[in-house]
């Protein structure tokens, strides 16, 4: 917790880091309304479930339905059971450790900034690998509630990821009740493919040796960190690869990563507005400055910031390096007439591709 000299300092420059909660802006439980907010890392409703535990920072409340956030925490642990969703998109962003992900007769291990897209009646199963592993869902629509059904409530002092000592299972009972639109359980016609080589079930398809296309329709599909179609910002060096638009989500998401350096000069006052999308702001390395309703907060890995459509807001880095996780979901009923979404599609019409996971080591832009 910064001194009081501190605190004082950072709130006469209208910059508040997230730990602090010295604005309006950062809260430690999910809103009940659609609001700007930022929630740190931990911090919020979560549930112990299937020995791992499922955070919600961002709900189908604080996103007037567009989209659900879904932190997932835990050790090595077996294969939850196979089963479809037929309502709901699911897309499963590893943080840290490793996950195999089951779906559709395709496996693939899933490292550090891998991805995977499920869309619904998609069969599907994943598996915690590591020792310490994070996984993110974004999932749309945002009223999916199948953990907060099945799950018990977990609120260690102090915050812990997940526990050490192992939590009761879901009955079957509460598993058969929780199925119909939201779970469907144990469909046929469907087993695990546990046999892999180099990480992947398919040796057809590049996996960590090649490029992953977006393959431009509703299916399921995997891609690699840096392995997903890249693109430089020309005016401000960000990054962009692309894991998810609208052509793969029937229109309902993006999602991306956005890379960028230090900030220079008047980049920090650079405005943004989505009037038909709820975006979520997630860092993954190094912190990211986020300034909404006029004032700043200092985000750090695991925290997250909800933007709700129709707020203008700015976000840039004043370390060298940050990489943030970006969701970008159209709000039920809004206009869609592109298949990227918020500040990523107005980042594209600036962009040229990028053979780089990382900005230049030159300023494109001379200032």
């Amino acid at each position: 917790m910064p001194s009081l000299l501190a605190r004082l300092l950072l709130s006469a420059l209208g910059l508040h880091s997230c730990a602090a909660a010295l604005n309006n802006l950062t809260v430690y439980e999910e809103p009940q309304s659609v609001q700007p907010y930022v929630i740190p890392y931990l911090h919020g409703f979560a549930v112990q479930s299937f020995g791992y535990v499922v955070q919600f920072p961002a709900t189908n409340r604080s996103t007037n339905g567009a989209v659900a956030m879904l932190a997932l925490y835990g050790k090595k642990e077996p294969a939850v059971p196979v089963h479809i969703h037929t309502r709901y998109h699911e897309t499963f962003f590893v943080m840290k450790g490793a996950v195999n992900m089951y779906a559709e007769n395709q496996t693939r291990r899933l490292g550090p900034h891998d991805f995977a897209n499920v869309p619904p009646n998609t069969n599907h199963a994943f598996e915690l690998l590591e020792p310490d592993t994070e996984m993110w869902s974004a999932v749309a629509p945002g009223d999916f509630q199948f953990y907060q059904q099945i799950g018990d409530y977990y609120a260690p002092t102090p915050l812990a990821p997940w526990p050490v000592e192992p939590g009761p299972e879901p009955s079957d009972e509460l598993l058969i009740d929780s199925t119909g639109l939201i779970f469907d359980y144990n469909p046929t016609n469907f087993s695990l493919v546990t046999d892999m080589t180099n990480g992947t079930s398919d040796l057809s398809q590049p996996w960590h040796n090649g490029p992953n296309p977006l393959p431009g329709s509703l299916t399921s599909y995997h891609m690699a960190s840096g392995y997903g179609p890249t693109y430089l910002h020309q005016k401000l060096d960000h990054v962009i690869q692309l894991y998810l638009t609208g052509a793969e989500s029937n229109n309902n998401f993006t999602l991306a990563t956005i890379t960028m350096r230090k900030a220079r000069g008047n980049e920090t006052s650079q405005e943004w507005r989505s009037d038909y999308a709820a975006q979520l702001f997630r860092p993954l390395q190094g912190q990211l400055h986020i300034r909404m309703q006029g004032e700043t907060v200092a985000l750090g890995t695991g925290d997250l910031a909800v933007v709700p459509a129709g707020t203008p807001f700015s976000f840039w880095s004043e370390v060298a390096f940050t990489k943030v996780y970006h969701v970008a979901a159209a709000v039920p009923g809004g206009k869609t007439n592109t298949t990227t979404f918020g500040v990523v599609h107005d980042l594209l019409e600036d962009s040229i591709p990028w053979d780089f996971a990382i900005f230049p080591d030159w300023y494109s832009t001379s200032r």
